[in-house]
């Protein structure tokens, strides 16, 4: 559990002592200080890369070491003596997994709108990254929250929550818990509800799959797609039924891709 407190430490902790110090410096005023996050965001996540990404070598060496692990089994809630079988993806499945994360993330988009404007009508999540997107570039987007925040959280709740919890418990609760606390992470209510559905995806998928790149790639896909849908909003509009067509056929990849992934094993 202690990679999520990393995590916070240093997005938090780090972030906000450097987002104060520019401030006292008088270098950017208090009121444009919401501009800078982006940035910060990119960096504080490289930094969390550092100590994510040696957990995570300390644990391939201590299960290499171990020869009777135990691992949870998925459809009978046992625990079997199971090793973890690290595979290679090839270009197609790379290529496929990014899709299928970017058709979860409209399906996902879609599902958390409906609830909220039937229930919720909560606009904190659009108006917080409004404030952190209006006016940057595309391709810094991508950068920073399609690709370095995507493989950091994965590496995080994926490569040690996860498979951590997953030697201690069931795979169907070590999916359930680590997806529901990637989702309490995100700070509130509709990005909760998103973040836990694709994080069940995540994990299932990366179990799955048994490849690493797996998580990350998914990740990268649903981001990158929410980040492009977004900044191409009014020309979506401009061109809805293209829109749709195009929407529709990348959830209709994700489903057949879902399924092809959960019958690869």
């Amino acid at each position: 559990m202690y990679p999520i407190g990393i995590h916070f430490l240093i997005s938090e902790g780090i972030a906000g002592g450097l987002l104060l110090w520019i401030v006292n410096k008088g270098w950017v005023s208090q009121s444009r200080i919401a501009g800078l996050a982006l940035e910060i965001l990119a960096i504080t996540n490289l930094l969390i890369l550092v100590p994510g990404i040696y957990l995570y070598r300390k644990d391939c060496v201590r299960r290499e070491n171990s020869s009777q692990i135990l691992y949870g089994d998925i459809r009978k809630g046992q625990k079997v003596n199971r090793k973890w079988e690290e595979r290679t993806l090839s270009l197609i499945e790379i290529l496929w997994l990014l899709i299928t994360g970017g058709g979860l993330a409209l399906l996902g988009n879609i599902l958390i709108s409906i609830l909220n404007i039937l229930f919720l009508q909560n606009t904190t999540y659009s108006d917080m990254m409004e404030s952190m997107t209006s006016g940057k570039s595309l391709w810094i987007l991508i950068f920073s929250m399609g690709i370095i925040a995507p493989i950091t959280e994965e590496v995080i709740f994926r490569w040690l929550v996860y498979r951590r919890m997953r030697e201690y418990s069931s795979t169907f609760w070590a999916i359930v818990i680590s997806s529901v606390l990637f989702g309490a992470y995100h700070g509130n209510l509709l990005q909760f509800l998103y973040a836990t559905l694709l994080g069940i995806m995540f994990a299932l998928l990366y179990e799955k799959t048994q490849s690493k790149l797996c998580p990350i790639l998914l990740h990268i896909g649903a981001n990158t797609t929410s980040i492009v849908i977004n900044q191409a909003a009014n020309k979506i509009a401009e061109q809805p039924q293209q829109a749709d067509i195009l929407m529709i056929g990348m959830i209709a990849m994700s489903v057949m891709g879902c399924l092809w992934f959960m019958r690869s094993k």
